[in-house]
C-alpha cells in the first residue's frame, strides 16, 4: 500500500492515541487537581493535557504532510474557512453575551473551529462526491452516521443516569468521541476507504 493510502490509517491510529490520552489527562486533573497541597505537584497536573494536545497537533501535522497536494489543498482551505467561521461565532456569541447569553470560555474556541472544519471538509467531501454523481448516497450516510452517533450517546446518557454512573458533560463528550471513533475507525479500515 502507497503511503498515501496509508495516511488515513496512521491518522486514525496517532490521533485516537493522543485523544485517548488527551480524557485521561483531563479526567485525572479533574479528579486530583484539587486534592494535591503541593504547589508544584498542582500545577503540573493542571497543565498534563497540553501534552495529548500537542500530540494532536503533530498527528495533524503528519497527516497533512503524508496525503497527496489535492488533499493538502483542501485540508487548507477547510481549515481557513472553519479559522474565518470561529472567529465570526466568537464575534456574534461576545456581542450577544451582553443579551443575556453565558460567556463563552476560551476552552471551547478549538472544539467550535473543530466542529466547523469537520462540516466544510464534508462539505467539499459532498462536492467530490456529486461530481461523481454520488451525493445523495453521501449526504444520507453521513446523516445515518450522526443519527447513529448522536443515538448512542444519548442512550448513555439515559442509562448512566438510572446506574449513577457520570454524566458531567466530559463524560458524555468522552462517550460521543469513543462512538465516533468507533465509527471512523470502521470506514478508515473497511476495503472501500481510500484517501
Amino acid at each position: 500500500m502507497a503511503p498515501v493510502t496509508k495516511a488515513p490509517r496512521r491518522y486514525f491510529i496517532e490521533l485516537t492515541g493522543a485523544l485517548a490520552l488527551y480524557f485521561g489527562a483531563i479526567t485525572i486533573r479533574e479528579q486530583f487537581a484539587d486534592k494535591i497541597a503541593d504547589p508544584v505537584l498542582k500545577d503540573a497536573l493542571i497543565v498534563l493535557p497540553v501534552v495529548p494536545t500537542l500530540l494532536m497537533a503533530v498527528a495533524i501535522f503528519r497527516f497533512f504532510y503524508r496525503v497527496d497536494e489535492y488533499r493538502r489543498r483542501q485540508i487548507l482551505e477547510s481549515f481557513a474557512l472553519a479559522a474565518a467561521a470561529t472567529c465570526i461565532f466568537a464575534v456574534c456569541w461576545m456581542l450577544l453575551a451582553d443579551l443575556g447569553l453565558p460567556e463563552l470560555s476560551i476552552f471551547w474556541v478549538w472544539p467550535i473551529q473543530a466542529c466547523f472544519w469537520a462540516l466544510i471538509m464534508l462539505a467539499f467531501k459532498l462536492r467530490d462526491k456529486a461530481s461523481e454523481g454520488m451525493a445523495l448516497k453521501t449526504v444520507t450516510t453521513g446523516v445515518l452516521n450522526i443519527a447513529g452517533i448522536a443515538a448512542a450517546t444519548g442512550l448513555y446518557y439515559l442509562a448512566a443516569r438510572q446506574l449513577g454512573w457520570p454524566t458531567r458533560w466530559l463524560a458524555v463528550m468522552l462517550v460521543a468521541t469513543i462512538f465516533l471513533l468507533v465509527r471512523f475507525g470502521i470506514f478508515v479500515f473497511s476495503k472501500k476507504s481510500a484517501c
